[in-house]
């Protein structure tokens, strides 16, 4: 971004090699940003956006082992945690999750992340894994497991201003994948509360944010790990439906 939300000054341009491309994007989404700024400038260009963190180094192999996991119509990651973690019922099946991090590797098509309300709000600005799996969820596109992606990655650098260990608006990071989690639920009805448990967000901000749970027999899988999701031409149609 031009300017960081999270720091004060300009942002340096880092050195890059010959043949890679910065975009520049006005404002600071936060750590989705990497993914919601190169989206909409390669919708309809190409088919598979991978995006990572920048304080991990990638392995040999790495990229091809996403694309190698993919089939038509799913995302893929090379690490992942189920939404029951946050005492939300999600996806059930096989080689397949509910949230990807993105510190390992997500391969998408860039025309899924192209919605007009995609950018993050308040509640989801730092929890980009939670906003950005929610956003494949609501669309139904499930999201494929690909562990080999993930063997031989090491990280790049001690990071002491990492999120994953940041308050910021009061929550730490576990509180506010909660919030998020809890936005998402109520926008587009994906991940509902587990059967009989309290409110997720209550109870974080009542203990600190030290809340871990299980899936419960018998719950069915919420959207976003059932059929196929969607192709680039469906999603492109829905954006120009709801266009003004």
């Amino acid at each position: 971004p031009q300017r960081w939300q999270r720091f004060p000054g300009a942002v340096p341009l880092p050195a890059l090699p010959s043949g890679v491309e910065l975009i520049r994007v006005e404002e600071d989404l936060g750590p989705a940003t990497k993914a919601l700024g190169a989206a909409p400038l390669l919708d309809g260009r190409i088919r598979r956006l991978i995006w990572c963190d920048d304080d991990w180094l990638m392995p040999p192999g790495w990229a091809a082992a996403l694309l190698d996991a993919q089939a038509p119509g799913e995302a893929v990651a090379a690490s992942g945690f189920a939404v029951a973690r946050l005492k939300r019922q999600g996806c059930d099946r096989t080689g397949f999750t509910d949230i990807a991090q993105g510190f390992s590797g997500v391969l998408v098509d860039p025309a899924w992340l192209c919605l007009p309300d995609i950018a993050p709000p308040t509640e989801a600005w730092s929890v980009d894994d939670i906003w950005l799996s929610g956003q494949l969820a609501r669309q139904q596109i499930p999201i494929r497991l690909a562990p080999g992606a993930r063997a031989g990655l090491r990280p790049a650098f001690a990071d002491g201003h990492g999120l994953q260990d940041a308050t910021l608006g009061g929550r730490g990071r576990h509180a506010a994948n909660l919030a998020c989690a809890d936005l998402l639920n109520r926008r587009h009805g994906i991940w509902p509360a587990l059967q009989g448990a309290a409110s997720p967000v209550a109870a974080a901000d009542a203990s600190g944010g030290s809340i871990s749970g299980k899936m419960k027999n018998g719950q069915s899988p919420a959207a976003g790990c059932q059929g196929t999701g969607r192709s680039s031409a469906t999603a492109r149609a829905a954006r120009k439906k709801k266009s003004p």
